[in-house]
C-alpha cells in the first residue's frame, strides 16, 4: 500500500526530530509521485509526527 510506503519514508525522514525545507520537499515529490492527496498525506505526517514525539 503506498500509503504505509509514504508514511514509512516520513518516519525515517522526520525520525531526528526536524522537518526543514529540503526534508518537506522530498515528501511533497513523492506524495505526487505515489498520487495521495494533499489531506492524505498531511493526516500520515500528522500521524507519524505524534509518533517521533512520543519518542522523545
Amino acid at each position: 500500500d503506498l500509503k504505509m510506503l509514504y508514511s514509512a519514508y516520513a518516519m525515517e525522514v522526520l525520525s531526528d526530530g526536524h522537518l526543514n525545507d529540503d526534508k518537506l520537499a522530498a515528501l511533497n515529490q513523492l506524495r505526487n509521485i505515489f498520487g495521495l492527496a494533499k489531506y492524505e498525506a498531511e493526516a500520515i505526517i500528522t500521524d507519524v509526527k505524534a509518533r517521533v514525539f512520543q519518542t522523545y
